[in-house]
């Protein structure tokens, strides 16, 4: 199963950082960039069956290629800034973090507009 890979992953990051930490510090955040990239690469054919979902779900309802775009644009936004802000706890860079959270929850804010727009659309057009 893919899930003991990944959680072998993880663990062996972990332990690596941990025992770098004593040692060689200034190595140990290296450590957790790659193990972080290793694990997104590990799980990236996820992304890819997941699209692919949403593609298929969006073209049985009638839905919008340019809201289907925007849906995928959120889900990654907020994954890519999930694992930012949580490298940022790891390294105990509290500032960062809260201002990349805010960052993030701003763009996705900005980017799901059109989805508003649509819903206000879809609303009125059942009150005419």
């Amino acid at each position: 199963m893919e899930i003991f890979k990944i959680v072998a992953i993880g663990l062996v990051g972990a332990f690596c950082y941990v025992f770098l930490l004593s040692t060689k510090s200034e190595i140990a955040p290296l450590v957790l960039l790659a193990t972080g990239i290793v694990l997104i690469i590990e799980v990236v054919n996820y992304l890819f069956i997941s699209i692919s979902f949403f593609k298929d779900l969006a073209s049985i309802g009638e839905i919008s290629g340019s809201l289907l775009t925007t849906v995928l644009k959120i889900m990654a936004i907020s994954y890519v800034l999930e694992f930012a802000t949580s490298l940022c706890t790891d390294l105990n860079v509290k500032s960062i973090e809260t201002k990349l959270a805010f960052a993030g929850k701003l763009i996705i804010f900005v980017i799901s507009l059109p989805i508003y727009k649509e819903l206000f659309n879809v609303i009125t057009s059942f009150i005419s």
